[in-house]
């Protein structure tokens, strides 16, 4: 009953949004910066946060691609106190926003995610030749596609596929309903699946250029990356041998991708994507 009165109060112009805000809210004087992620419903926020701190600079920082009718687009927040940042490129040309590139925090700030990180760079199993998760976001068919060509020539997949919300799976093929679930895996049984995999797969949602999760996974795990996101080539940790772009490199070179060792990436180029690099960009400039 609470969260439905919330999200009615949200889609309202009632005022008195800040009575469903939690504990953040106190203290809010002694902050210099407050940085909001895109997971924001309106400018309710911003304005509350202005208001108990005007000397604040408020940020609202996109890890994810938005849709145009969707209450955060950057367009709804143009008028107000804050600065606009964004992973992606792109969507920083079109919206005027400046760019950070997003960080890799799903072990570094999670103790069970650490336990399980350490544990895999111990183990040596190989299970996968390459390695998929995800929602659909219109990643079916491409998946299915990328699984048939590696399975034609005998690598071995594991691709698993979290149903969109709204998505329709009638008359769905053998292999689609074994990829498909219906739920999503916590983040330590994903980190036990890329440790047995020499390859993680990353497909972007359209349109997208900057790095995902899956970019950051294979750098910090030591791993190859099989994307089709061509942008990855400008990329200072880009190794043609780590790194095979699917729909421009030729597919007679998988066998070798596959087969040869993983090259090195400096640790000071790694050190660039951590939370801590994240976040003094947004003091020192943008990467």
């Amino acid at each position: 009953m609470k969260k439905s009165l919330r999200t009615l109060h949200e889609h309202t112009a009632l005022p008195g949004k800040n009575i469903w805000y939690e504990d953040w809210k106190q203290g809010l004087a002694k902050y210099d910066t407050v940085i909001i992620f895109d997971g924001i419903r309106g400018g309710d926020v911003v304005e509350y946060i202005h208001e108990h701190n005007p000397k604040a600079r408020i940020i609202i920082y996109y890890v994810n691609k938005f849709r145009r009718s969707a209450r955060n687009n950057p367009q709804n927040f143009k008028a107000l106190p804050c600065e606009l940042w964004s992973f992606d490129q792109g969507d920083c040309a079109r919206e005027g926003m400046k760019h950070n590139v997003f960080c890799y925090d799903h072990v570094f700030l999670d103790a069970r995610n650490k336990e399980a990180f350490e544990a895999s760079r111990l183990s040596k199993v190989t299970a996968y030749d390459a390695f998929f998760i995800g929602v659909d976001k219109s990643r079916l068919d491409r998946l299915l596609a990328l699984q048939q060509l590696l399975c034609q020539q005998n690598y071995t997949t594991k691709f698993i596929l979290r149903k969109a919300a709204r998505g329709s799976y009638a008359n769905l093929s053998p292999q689609a309903k074994e990829i498909l679930v219906d739920q999503d895996i916590v983040y330590s049984e994903i980190i036990n699946y890329i440790s047995q995999s020499k390859c993680i797969v990353e497909l972007q949602d359209p349109g997208q250029s900057g790095l995902t999760l899956r970019a950051m996974e294979a750098l910090f795990f030591r791993k190859k990356l099989l994307t089709d996101n061509p942008e990855i080539r400008n990329c200072e940790f880009y190794r043609q041998e780590n790194i095979f772009i699917w729909g421009q490199d030729e597919e007679r070179r998988l066998a070798d991708f596959l087969h040869t060792p993983y090259q090195e990436v400096p640790a000071e180029v790694s050190l660039r994507y951590t939370w801590e690099a994240w976040l003094d960009r947004f003091f020192a400039g943008a990467m």
